[in-house]
């Protein structure tokens, strides 16, 4: 998924890929990545936690957390 863009490609196990186009969320992508908010993210879809639609809510807000302080927003 291209969060900035919009399209969203899919890889299919006999080699084909499929590309569906899709309006631009309208949550900004974090301005710093976060590896520990995108894991996060990945291990509740992985456990049925949490559906698709949250998954990219919390996949684009993942920040960087500075020492000393609160994530950026």
């Amino acid at each position: 998924m291209d969060y900035r863009a919009g399209p969203s490609s899919y890889y299919l196990p006999d080699g084909q890929v499929h590309t569906l186009d899709f309006e631009p969320a309208g949550a900004a992508v974090a301005p710093v990545f976060s590896a520990e908010g995108l894991v996060a993210a990945i291990r509740g879809a992985q456990a049925g936690a949490i559906k698709h639609q949250e998954f990219k809510r919390l996949s684009r807000a993942a920040q960087a957390k500075r020492r000393g302080s609160a994530a950026a927003t």
